[in-house]
């Protein structure tokens, strides 16, 4: 396995970890992501309070949630080389 083949299984195993923290950090609410294998074969985030997300909690999540996709994407492509 090459290092950016481990930094890409690294960035998928530890992205549920960072975005709870910052979410954390941003809103002082936890949150728990896990993926839907069952479903939708996505992550999906929920608030472990119960509540719904709030329409500038769930687009923060959106733009998180590119931004690690994005840096998939680029260690992804990356390792073709």
């Amino acid at each position: 396995m090459t290092k950016l083949e481990r930094m890409h299984n690294r960035l998928n195993d530890d992205f549920p970890k960072v975005l709870a923290k910052a979410f954390w950090d941003k809103f002082d609410t936890p949150i728990e992501t896990t993926f839907d294998i069952f479903g939708t074969m996505r992550m999906i985030s929920r608030r472990m309070d119960g509540e719904e997300f709030t329409p500038d909690q769930f687009a923060w999540i959106e733009y998180y949630s590119q931004g690690y996709s994005d840096a998939m994407r680029m260690v992804k492509t990356e390792s073709r080389t």
